[in-house]
């Protein structure tokens, strides 16, 4: 098998990707009075959820043709992957209901479609939070000292939700 290993110019680049996951998830709060535009909010967070679980719990990256992927993973800045504590119910949906079309989506009843803030958003801001933290800590100092601004402002958003 063929081994992906990031190369200090892609960690940089990948930075700030996940910067954009993570600010995605702070600032695309649903809070208008139409709804359609509230979906659309709700979706989009919800996305960027998705995208950061598989960041923050996926200790190996994806294999095609014995071929590693170039998946983004925390361990690639040390910080080791871990279960986001979002309910299995909750992974599962984001999995099969938010961009995929599937039979299983259409039994589920109404009130199985929300969507709790404090069991989906809370959980993620809080990884997220613990990483941003340790890029502070661990990582940036040395790599980026110029970004330490920027992500300690970041924490400070999630802190305020």
């Amino acid at each position: 098998m063929t081994n992906f290993k990031p190369s200090a110019e892609q960690l940089k680049g990948a930075l700030e990707h996940i910067y954009y996951e993570i600010a995605q998830v702070t600032e695309t709060q649903a809070g208008t009075n139409n709804i359609a535009l509230n979906n659309a909010l709700l979706e989009s967070r919800l996305i960027h959820v998705r995208a950061l679980l598989d960041f923050f719990q996926k200790s190996f990256r994806s294999v095609i043709n014995e071929k590693e992927m170039d998946d983004v993973l925390s361990l690639d800045y040390g910080f080791a992957p871990q279960r986001v504590s979002i309910p299995r119910v909750y992974q599962d949906r984001l999995n099969k209901d938010l961009a995929h079309l599937t039979y299983s989506r259409s039994l589920r009843l109404s009130k199985d479609t929300p969507w709790p803030h404090d069991q989906v958003m809370l959980p993620i801001l809080e990884r997220s939070k613990q990483f941003c933290e340790h890029l502070i800590s661990n990582y940036l100092p040395t790599n980026y000292p110029e970004k330490l601004k920027e992500w300690q402002t970041l924490v400070n958003r999630i802190k305020v939700i």
